[in-house]
């Protein structure tokens, strides 16, 4: 009979805790900006292009459409995001970064900065550079053998 390895050997767990290592620094920061991570991620994601529809947002930001949906809808209330109006055929308008969105953001952005910088620092940029490609790769493989069709 074939066990499971040991806890501290499983590659979900190490990959949640090297997350939880790099979110720590920037929670504070989220917290005062009144962001919830989600919120932070689909904010940078949007900020990224011009505007987006909530399948690419949610491919985007690996969240999943419920919570996407209640997240755009926090996000609008605040101000944060509008969603264009809707064309005839389209499904559903997308969504674009408004200015106090755009203001937070860039209030936001030196701290994050920082927070990388050092983050950086103590790892070492080939070292990042090296961890990212092969988290990369990884998702691919996985992503390509376990996709669901």
């Amino acid at each position: 009979m074939q066990t499971l390895q040991p806890i501290d050997e499983s590659l979900a767990l190490l990959l949640a805790r090297a997350r939880e290592s790099l979110m720590m620094p920037l929670r504070p920061l989220l917290r005062d900006a009144d962001l919830t991570e989600q919120q932070w991620r689909v904010l940078r994601t949007v900020g990224a292009r011009s505007e987006m529809d909530l399948t690419e947002i949610a491919v985007a930001t690996s969240l999943l459409p419920a919570s996407l949906t209640r997240i755009v809808r926090d996000l609008t209330d605040r101000k944060l995001v509008a969603r264009r109006e809707q064309q005839r055929k389209q499904r559903f308008a997308p969504i674009y970064l408004t200015r106090d969105g755009h203001e937070l953001i860039e209030r936001i952005t030196p701290d994050i900065i920082e927070i990388n910088e050092q983050i950086i620092d103590l790892y070492g940029e080939q070292r990042i550079a090296n961890l990212m490609k092969l988290l990369r790769e990884f998702r691919e493989a996985i992503s390509s053998q376990f996709s669901q069709d």
